[in-house]
């Protein structure tokens, strides 16, 4: 860390940065409203959701995802989907390569994380034919980089599936979230529209606020502003473990 990002980082007090946590938590008392995709743990049903809500408006959303996870209920069933089913479940969405690359990052998925009838028993041999490891399941990546490697999968989404699926608080950045973490802790936009501080610097904004949501010294809220602050673009609130689908 350079000298100037400890400058940085003294800028934000705990104090102040539990006023601004407790202001968030607070408009989610408030205002939070309730959605399909809200309080599931289900990393793919997640990013579902999260791909949906890319260009379209929530209330589309909210038919669309249901209809969409009835027709395709689980990772599996995506990634053997053809186009065309895919696209017919997809309707009324727009943007359709949206649903192509969906469909396309569950099949990379079950391919790189597929967990096999040898890998479930223990057997090994040198002799086994590649027929006999006969896909089971699969286990759905839980690290930044590995989601990331993911065609389809950009850095925000899979945050949101480390935070809402896994409890892994993981710092995310996008529009309505940098234009709100500028504004509290460097000011407004230049008249430009452009923004003084980059994403390197409101990057360790949300980093400081998930520091001081867990830290030892502070009693556990249901209502972690990790969770909570994306309400403010989706309308999502935010155990650790494997998920095999």
């Amino acid at each position: 860390m350079s000298v100037k990002d400890y400058e940085n980082r003294a800028r934000f007090s705990e104090k102040r940065i539990i006023r601004f946590q407790n202001k968030v938590l607070d408009f989610y008392r408030k205002r939070g409203r309730v959605f399909p995709w809200r309080n599931i743990r289900d990393p793919y049903a997640i990013l579902v959701s999260e791909v949906m809500l890319q260009q379209t408006q929530v209330p589309r959303v909210e038919i669309i995802f249901k209809r969409f996870l009835r027709s395709f209920p689980t990772l599996h069933a995506l990634a053997r989907a053809s186009n065309r089913d895919v696209l017919l479940a997809w309707r009324g969405m727009g943007y359709n390569s949206r649903a192509l690359r969906l469909r396309d990052a569950a099949r990379c998925i079950v391919d790189r994380f597929r967990v096999t009838k040898l890998q479930v028993t223990g057997y090994s041999s040198s002799k086994a034919k590649p027929e006999t490891c006969e896909p089971l399941s699969c286990h759905f990546p839980m690290s930044l980089e590995q989601l990331t490697a993911i065609p389809g999968i950009v850095p925000y989404t899979a945050a949101a599936i480390l935070n809402f699926a896994f409890n892994i608080p993981t710092p995310c950045i996008d529009t309505n979230i940098r234009r709100i973490l500028h504004r509290v802790f460097f000011g407004p936009e230049k008249k430009d529209g452009t923004f003084a501080k980059g994403d390197k610097a409101l990057l360790m904004v949300a980093r400081e606020l998930l520091e001081v949501a867990l830290h030892p010294l502070y009693p556990p809220n249901p209502l972690s502003p990790a969770f909570a602050l994306p309400e403010l673009r989706t309308g999502r609130p935010g155990e650790k473990g494997g998920a095999r689908l």
